[in-house]
């Protein structure tokens, strides 16, 4: 072979070289899954296509555990904390829904927090770490024992989200301006900033705010107009799945870079835009969103779940039963709601529990406080 053809060799197998390399970082580019939905054909299931029983705890209503039925709850270690944003007090229940102790309460006293907007449960050193908005974390034993209070770093004005990466960092969500990130890594060690990224128009987290979820020990961060969801750690974030929902993505809607979120708002009552995701879980069977849409002056609400084991997909505002689901915590073997003194939707009703449930419900009173919907999966067939 002379020169000329080895050179012309060498040049083909680079660009071809260049080429598979080029096809392989678009590869990664979008290598996750993306769940295909028509949302406009509905699968409307039973409740018992999904769960294999309902259970209800009544959380017990006594003088010291008043709950106004706003607010944020965990399970751990047998036991129910619910941060409650109406009587502004941190309750612990037992997993039979007795009151426990209130571990916390707003007020300005020196062991008392100001306004808690979320909390998480740090099960290493049994401690509840709750966050003001105002830029505050106060850390409590599980016992009630008042533990810190910290300043956090003077960043941003306001932090509206907590979750747990590892014994020494936090992940914090924040809104601010277009300039500024809004996903923060936090030191309880330093008591600083580690790290943030992720930036968007913050009219988009006022309009409806995005949330963080947990899943077999990972972080996701999902947003009310984006399909895609992705997946955090304390360096990055990366896309781990994303919805399709055609013609109706979100997406599809251009808005203005200087949006406000009163015309976000406004283009939502008048159903400009289509849908938006309220929220998001998963477990190892499902893929789940909870869609919501304006129509007739009326708010709508859509639930998918999209089997990972075969790609089905359920659809449905309500279950057959003519039940509503507004769950607030997944996991692998079962899904945590609740109930509200102010909804006109039914999501329980005694035909889908057994005797024992059906005479818990019946010996609810209309002033008692919510009680806790446990949703237990089907097992695997």
């Amino acid at each position: 072979m002379n020169k000329h053809n080895k050179g012309m060799t060498k040049t083909v197998l680079g660009i071809l070289l260049l080429v598979i390399c080029m096809a392989c970082n678009d590869v990664n580019e979008q290598d996750y899954p993306v769940l295909s939905v028509d949302i406009t054909r509905q699968n409307v299931p039973s409740l018992f296509d999904i769960f294999e029983k309902i259970e209800i705890i009544p959380l017990e209503t006594t003088d010291s555990s008043l709950i106004g039925g706003a607010g944020s709850g965990r399970f751990f270690d047998h036991h129910y904390y619910v941060l409650d944003g109406l009587s502004n007090s941190f309750y612990c229940f037992d997993e039979y829904g007795k009151y426990v102790r209130t571990i916390a309460k707003e007020g300005p006293g020196p062991q008392e927090y100001i306004h808690a907007i979320d909390f998480l449960i740090n099960k290493n050193n049994r401690t509840a770490e709750l966050l003001s908005p105002f830029g505050f974390l106060y850390t409590y034993e599980l016992s009630g024992k008042f533990v810190d209070k910290v300043k956090l770093p003077n960043i941003v004005p306001n932090y509206q989200e907590i979750f747990f990466l590892n014994d020494s960092l936090r992940l914090l969500t924040s809104s601010t301006d277009n300039d500024v990130d809004q996903l923060y890594v936090y030191s309880t060690q330093s008591n600083t900033i580690t790290n943030s990224f992720y930036r968007e128009n913050p009219a988009i987290f006022n309009f409806n705010p995005s949330r963080l979820y947990c899943y077999d020990g990972s972080i996701y961060y999902y947003k009310p107009l984006i399909s895609k969801v992705f997946k955090i750690n304390q360096y990055e974030y990366e896309v781990a799945y994303s919805w399709d929902l055609g013609a109706l993505s979100p997406e599809k809607v251009k808005l203005d870079s200087d949006i406000t979120s009163e015309r976000l708002t406004e283009m939502f009552l008048n159903a400009q835009i289509k849908w938006i995701y309220n929220q998001q879980f998963q477990n190892d069977k499902y893929y789940y969103t909870l869609l919501r849409h304006q129509e007739d002056q009326k708010n709508v609400a859509l639930n998918v779940f999209y089997d990972k084991r075969d790609n089905r997909k359920f659809i449905f505002e309500r279950f057959k039963e003519d039940l509503v689901f507004f769950p607030f915590f997944w996991c692998d073997e079962y899904v945590l709601s609740t109930s509200t003194k102010y909804s006109t939707f039914k999501a329980v009703d005694p035909s889908v529990l057994d005797e024992e449930n059906r005479n818990k419900l019946k010996e609810m009173k209309e002033d008692d406080n919510p009680y806790i919907i446990k949703y237990y999966f089907k097992k695997n067939e």
